[in-house]
């Protein structure tokens, strides 16, 4: 029993030191100096004996604190990769009072390994639980996850090209044996594939562009398909338009996958940690895994309602630049300044798809943290986002509080550990 207490004392250590990680970093660069401090300190020696610990640390922190599952993918990525790890200072480089192996063998290397599947298959069958009791919100949580861990080389970009098609392909087959094409399955499982391309689009068109290719079309069709059916759930009454505007999200998820396709699929709003552990993840596991089961329906399915955003402006409007400097998207360069905490004036997001990147990041914190309202303002604050996002904030806010089906599971508690 002593044994067992300590070993999940020790969980819960190893949970609150990852979901705090990041949190007083302003930038990307300050956000890799602490990621690398604790895998230094910490989690490379932890890996011999507690490595499920930090396997289950980092599936719980990255799938219900989304918006750092670029951190929580990186640190997977560096621990599982095929090369033994190298201790290193905060600015990336060697540490030169680092004790090296003689014969540079990997010194947790049946841990790294172990713990590489424990990720994918915890993830994958995340995703089908979630899928199967009808919680969007988790399911989109952990499909972009595992996004990034493809990204970090921990799962092999084929493989999450194949989920992401096998989900929406679930979806076509719901809305052709339904009676309607506004099918609540169908729009429930679309919804999940679809809300994550923004956040792989750029990896499926280098690694596997046919694929992609196959997922645009499947989204255009079953959106087509269930266009004239929108107008019902989501029209605006004449008259009521100071109240507010009805606009389905999936027919925002297709307009951010059409604006994507002109910009090579790069989303100035998906700000990542990978690119500055090059190095380290250069020879990572790249696991392929089976497609993510989707359960068959049946009459104790339970499905989450087809979500909408209620908009303080018109979809027209919003097209509207409320600042004339910010007519254009930021270069990549002031991006990445912005991104790493530098000066410089942020502008609002101006282009579909890094609207939908950063509302659904702001609803993710919003609805992660609705029972502590002031650390979710600071998790918002603390997003390295390059774009400011005051007016997306009070939007997704309104949103919340005109959706009241939408679910808010209380996961600050992971704050509390």
């Amino acid at each position: 029993m002593e044994a067992r207490a300590r070993a999940e004392e020790e969980r819960r250590r190893i949970v609150g030191a990852l979901a705090r990680l990041g949190d007083q970093s302003r930038g990307t660069s300050d956000i890799a100096a602490a990621v690398r401090r604790l895998l230094n300190a910490s989690l490379c020696d932890q890996m011999p004996t507690h490595w499920e610990s930090i396997g289950y640390a980092l599936v719980r922190c990255g799938t219900e604190l989304p918006h750092k599952a670029s951190v929580y993918a990186t640190v997977a990525g560096v621990l599982t990769s095929n090369s033994p790890p190298t201790r290193t200072g905060s600015d990336g480089a060697p540490d030169a009072d680092a004790d090296a192996d003689a014969d540079g063998a990997h010194p947790f290397a049946r841990q790294a390994e172990a713990l590489a599947n424990y990720l994918v298959q915890g993830i994958r069958n995340y995703i089908a639980h979630s899928i199967r009791d009808g919680k969007g919100g988790a399911a989109r949580r952990a499909l972009r996850f595992l996004c990034e861990l493809a990204v970090a080389k921990v799962v092999h970009p084929q493989a999450l090209a194949a989920a992401v098609a096998g989900i929406l392909k679930a979806a076509l087959a719901e809305s052709e044996q339904a009676r309607s094409p506004l099918h609540a399955r169908a729009m429930f499982l679309f919804d999940v594939a679809v809300s994550a391309v923004p956040w792989c689009g750029a990896l499926l068109d280098e690694h596997d562009p046919e694929t992609l290719v196959a997922i645009g079309k499947d989204a255009e069709e079953l959106c087509d398909a269930a266009a004239d059916k929108w107008a019902p759930m989501f029209c605006t009454a004449p008259g009521s338009e100071a109240l507010g505007f009805r606009v389905p999200v999936v027919e925002e998820a297709r307009a951010a996958i059409r604006d994507l396709k002109t910009r090579d699929w790069e989303c100035t709003a998906v700000v990542r940690l990978q690119p500055l552990f090059v190095q380290e993840l250069s020879d990572g596991r790249l696991l392929k895994f089976q497609p993510v089961a989707v359960p068959a329906h049946s009459k104790t399915s339970r499905y989450a309602p087809p979500r909408f955003w209620w908009r303080m402006r018109s979809p027209a409007d919003e097209m509207q630049v409320d600042q004339p400097e910010a007519a254009e998207p930021p270069t990549e360069s002031e991006a990445a300044a912005a991104a790493a905490g530098g000066a410089g004036a942020r502008t609002a997001p101006t282009s579909p798809a890094d609207r939908f990147v950063v509302r659904e990041l702001i609803g993710d914190v919003l609805e992660n943290f609705v029972s502590d309202h002031a650390l979710a303002s600071k998790q918002i604050v603390n997003m390295p986002l390059p774009f400011d996002v005051d007016r997306e904030v009070c939007d997704t806010a309104f949103r919340r509080h005109r959706c009241p089906t939408w679910l808010t599971p209380p996961l600050s508690c992971l704050y509390r550990l």
